[in-house]
């Protein structure tokens, strides 16, 4: 599947050159940032069908994770500041509010380049007439499948609705990067605290991995 192949690649061409870079330089580095640029790159990939590659050797700073990271922390600071102090500062445009201004704005210059390129490529590769939406929705984006529908079957739709396209963007990139980063960072640091199950973990993944150094696929992770 799409999904599949899409994280076998990252994991492939992103993870594994970046952690075997640390290794050689015997550097110490944030398991949690590896992460997050982990789930960034694959959700976003999922998403859009466009990789930014902010997991790489070079770390780079993406606008969009960035954004990200500044919208959920003034979302976090209204929590503990009364309402209509921050209000205020929204309608000012000043403190933590002119943060979560920028990164709306962040959020939509990245989405409209998204989504104009992703209508380009729609319209130069035409996805063959022998396909159904179904059939194809298997082994593409979600950004695709969205501006594809067939809107006489969904009424309240509207796939040329920029709006609504930057809305489904915006929503799984919330959902999908920080609850992926956040789990895979919690198990890592479980492991350290119960290494005899990371031991027999390791026992499992030596038995059933294949021997031919081939990847891993579907049925065999399933063991």
């Amino acid at each position: 599947s799409f999904s599949l192949k899409t994280v076998a690649s990252k994991i492939k061409n992103g993870l594994m050159p970046v952690l075997d870079h640390f290794a050689e330089a015997n550097t110490v580095f944030d398991l949690q940032d590896v992460f997050q640029r982990l789930a960034f790159d694959v959700t976003l990939t999922l998403v859009t069908g466009y990789d930014s590659n902010s997991l790489s050797i070079e770390m780079p700073e993406n606008e969009y994770a960035k954004a990200m990271d500044d919208a959920e922390e003034v979302a976090v600071v209204r929590h503990v500041k009364p309402m209509f102090l921050w209000k205020l500062q929204k309608w000012i445009g000043v403190g933590e509010e002119k943060k979560m201004t920028k990164a709306n704005a962040a959020f939509d210059r990245s989405c409209a380049k998204y989504i104009s390129t992703k209508r380009e490529e729609i319209i130069n590769q035409r996805i063959h007439q022998h396909y159904t939406i179904e059939e194809k929705a298997y082994d593409e984006d979600l950004l695709s499948f969205y501006m594809k529908l067939d809107t006489s079957k969904y009424n309240l739709l509207n796939p040329k609705d920029d709006n609504f396209l930057k809305d489904i963007i915006k929503s799984f990139m919330l959902a999908g990067r920080d609850a992926i980063a956040t789990t895979l960072t919690w198990f890592f640091w479980l492991l350290s605290k119960n290494p005899e199950a990371l031991t027999k973990i390791r026992q499992e993944i030596n038995t059933n991995s294949p021997r031919s150094g081939k990847s891993l696929d579907p049925d065999t992770l399933n063991k």
